[in-house]
């Protein structure tokens, strides 16, 4: 009989065991497919926010370098702004003014002037050479618009 009760006692315990050893390999096989899939895909996301972040820092160093160009070239017309002399702007085209209003009354006839005495032709000046232009005027630059503008 006490035989009986220690084989009893050990197939319990060897129930137990058994027990404990399936649910070890259980739980296991479940972290090992948990890593199989959440390890690739977290790998997957990091190199997807890295890649987004670099295309952010390449921009914003792009940016940065314009604006440092830009502001050196500001500085550069600051300094010379001092150079530069001020002067008064003799001409203005009418393309800001407005159409022209209805003639005026004719005025009084004028008495007629002398004829002055002609003048000595002069030298006449170098050839032109190609690709020589004329400068512009400033009539040149006068434009016609739409009324009211």
């Amino acid at each position: 009989m006490a035989s009986e009760k220690k084989d009893a006692g050990k197939d319990e315990l060897v129930e137990q065991v058994k027990k404990f050893a399936f649910f070890g390999v259980a739980v296991s096989t479940v972290a090992t497919l948990t890593a199989i899939v959440a390890v690739p895909m977290l790998c997957m996301y990091m190199q997807n926010v890295q890649s987004a972040l670099q295309d952010e820092i390449n921009f914003c160093r792009t940016r940065s370098g314009s604006l440092r160009e830009e502001f050196t070239r500001l500085e550069h017309m600051r300094k010379n702004e001092k150079e530069r002399s001020k002067r008064q702007a003799y001409r203005c085209c009418s393309c800001g003014i407005g159409p022209a209003g209805p003639p005026g009354q004719q005025g009084n006839e004028g008495t007629p002037g002398n004829d002055g005495r002609g003048g000595v032709p002069g030298n006449p000046g170098p050839d032109a050479v190609d690709g020589d232009a004329v400068p512009p005027s400033e009539d040149d630059f006068c434009f016609e618009t739409a009324p009211g503008y």
